[in-house]
């Protein structure tokens, strides 16, 4: 199949289920997920069983301790559908408690449904299986742009950033790349639809599966919410794409009440679609709500009726992208560096904080070929007050590499994939 890839996951699942009894995989529908325990399955010899699949569905929920029971690695698919599996894999795992023995995928965080946290916890090693990355799409290996901001000593930082200056006319992703990925987003299927329409009418399918089915699933309460006004929902969701809102504001926005709103936001939180990002504050007059990230760009073009021409700006299309590249590099770190942002009352901001015990990488986006002080001095405030931190500010593709401060450096965008 033409949108086969290796999937970066691939082999950090393989190294935990050499030592972890439980390995989990999340994340957005149609994102991979059953590819990706197919071919692991294959590699290791296991048994693969889908629990779309209603014979299979029926056995799990009839004798799960009987379903369960099978010698070497047993890989569920969809296993949330089945809850009565969770008490016997803590029951199996707790008497034999041998590496390899379960790996599960599920479009909802396992951990957040009430039905399984208790008998997971402790248990799993979790994984979320992203949308295809730009490196994912075209075989290239993944950046390291963050890791090595982030691991690299003191004396290592000029000279990262003097080779990233040497090299910087062959960069290996180009900026056609970029905005493609960005546009179709890094779903498997639309991700490799030339046509527009096409993608459109796929996006139309999987929002009607995603607000009849999915929600319902993980809150009862949302059975009887109309397709229309889970819509409305989804739109002011999407206005709300990087910016810091609460469920007050998605409530007044989108004309629902206030305990539907939130348990709808909660709902598609555990579906992966979006992200909430913790403030980091910086003083009184930091803002301290909670950002919204969505997960995928094509998927939040298509919620948000953004027109892409040469009259509009590209700028937050390109901002989202950056935060999926940055949630792509994160995910492999071990322990994974904490992600805030910063904004302060008077519009000042830092989108990107990754916080680590080395020290702490403060990222911002200004799509200029030059800066100016007063653009980036929420960051300027930040390096001061951290005296381990380093701050990056990402221009143009067109920017030229180079040093505005002892510790704040300024590269083109193109340089983070």
């Amino acid at each position: 199949m033409g949108h086969k890839r290796k999937r970066t996951l691939t082999n950090i699942i393989l190294s935990d289920l050499s030592w972890s009894p439980i390995v989990g995989v999340f994340g957005l529908r149609q994102t991979g997920k059953t590819t990706l325990l197919e071919t692991i399955s294959k590699i290791r010899g296991g048994q693969y069983f889908s629990l779309d699949d209603e014979a299979i569905l029926a056995s799990a929920q009839t004798a799960p301790q009987a379903f369960l029971s099978t010698a070497g690695l047993l890989c569920l698919d969809e296993v949330q559908k089945a809850p009565e599996l969770f008490p016997a894999m803590k029951s199996s795992v707790g008497t034999k408690r041998e590496p390899g023995r379960f790996l599960l995928t599920g479009s909802v965080r396992f951990t957040a449904l009430e039905a399984v946290k208790e008998s997971l916890t402790g248990r799993v090693i979790l994984h979320e299986l992203l949308p295809f990355s730009v490196s994912e799409i075209h075989h290239l290996p993944p950046s390291r742009f963050l890791e090595q901001l982030v691991e690299c000593r003191e004396d290592e930082i000029n000279p990262f950033f003097q080779n990233l200056r040497k090299i910087s006319p062959t960069f290996r992703v180009s900026e056609k790349m970029i905005h493609t990925h960005a546009e179709r987003g890094g779903l498997p299927i639309p991700c490799f639809m030339h046509d527009r329409g096409k993608r459109t009418q796929w996006f139309q399918a999987y929002f009607q599966t995603l607000l009849t089915r999915d929600v319902a699933m993980v809150h009862r309460g949302l059975r009887d919410l109309s397709f229309r006004l889970s819509l409305l929902f989804l739109r002011a969701l999407s206005q709300a794409q990087g910016h810091e809102v609460t469920i007050s504001d998605l409530s007044k926005q989108s004309g629902l009440s206030f305990g539907i709103s939130k348990r709808l936001l909660q709902a598609l939180e555990t579906l992966a679609l979006i992200d909430r990002i913790p403030p980091l504050a910086l003083g009184k007059k930091s803002v301290k709500k909670l950002r919204i990230e969505w997960k995928d760009t094509g998927l939040w073009l298509h919620a948000s009726g953004y027109t892409l021409t040469d009259q509009t700006s590209h700028e937050p299309l390109l901002a989202l992208s950056l935060s999926q590249e940055f949630r792509h590099q994160i995910s492999f770190f071990q322990p994974t560096p904490h992600w805030r942002h910063y904004r302060s009352l008077d519009g000042a901001k830092i989108p990107w904080i990754f916080e680590s015990k080395k020290r702490q990488v403060a990222i911002t986006f200004i799509f200029e070929e030059t800066p100016k002080p007063y653009s980036y001095r929420a960051l300027r405030h930040f390096i001061e007050k951290n005296p381990k931190s380093l701050g990056v500010i990402l221009g143009r593709a067109t920017t030229k590499i180079v040093p505005l401060h002892p510790r704040i450096w300024l590269v083109p965008y193109t340089a983070v994939y």
